[in-house]
């Protein structure tokens, strides 16, 4: 290496000794030689700092690589978007009392209103299917607020049902009994299904739903609401679905 570049600069010396090589071609000449000969220095020496290199010295992800062609790949699933059908209806309406607003949309031949005291879903077909819409807001034992605290939805109910959240004042505090109850999948979350005995003896079916922190139950008003022949209950999961609740207070 030595005598190749001692013969180079023996030669570039007499080469730039002629009277007639300009000046500025001599700097360059010789920027762009001893550039040369700088990145051949420099790569000679990375080569043998690499193969001197030991195999613990190497980073751990290279050794620790698994390139094994029968290594499961990661799975990715897609949720579909739930869609509300074109030709349902939005309702939106507030509860000024206890300053909670709700909106959803449900099928041609229903509607939703807050008659002053309650809110109401109504089969206006025959008038006579009807509809309580609730929810874990409400004027109890600590005040008018939202009593769901992000426990079991079923368990959370039972306590309302034993009269956990009733105001000291209410006669009857003991709403009921929860029978049985199963949880029914609507897009990508789900909501309960409760059968639940009244103190009178009287078993209705009801819906419990979990949105924005708060949950909202469906359960029969009428009669009608609370036979089999009720039009209501194929929709719920999706009228679920479409609900948006919000505080104004």
């Amino acid at each position: 290496m030595k005598k190749e570049t001692l013969f180079s600069m023996k030669s570039l010396s007499k080469m730039l000794s002629a009277k007639n090589f300009p000046v500025f071609t001599t700097i360059f000449v010789l920027g762009v030689f001893f550039g040369l000969v700088g990145y051949y220095v420099s790569q000679n020496n990375r080569k043998s700092d690499l193969d001197m290199l030991d195999e613990k010295d190497l980073p751990e992800q290279i050794q620790t690589r698994d390139t094994s062609p029968n290594q499961p790949k990661p799975s990715t699933s897609i949720v579909k978007a739930p869609t509300i059908p074109a030709d349902w209806k939005s309702f939106t309406d507030t509860d000024p009392q206890f300053g909670f607003k709700t909106t959803l949309s449900l099928p041609p031949g229903f509607s939703f209103r807050f008659t002053g005291s309650e809110f109401t879903i109504q089969n206006d077909s025959t008038a006579t299917e009807l509809w309580d819409y609730s929810s874990s807001v409400f004027a109890g034992n600590a005040g008018t607020k939202n009593y769901y605290d992000g426990t079991s939805r079923r368990d959370w109910y039972r306590r309302k049902l034993d009269g956990e959240f009733a105001m000291s004042d209410e006669y009857q505090k003991k709403r009921g009994d929860i029978l049985s109850a199963s949880e029914i999948s609507t897009g990508s979350t789900s909501y309960l299904k409760l059968k639940v005995k009244d103190m009178s003896g009287l078993v209705t079916t009801r819906f419990l739903y979990v949105q924005n922190g708060i949950v909202h139950i469906f359960m029969p008003a009428s009669e009608e609401a609370s036979t089999a022949s009720a039009k209501f209950p194929p929709y719920v999961g999706t009228v679920f679905l479409s609900l948006r609740s919000a505080l104004t207070k």
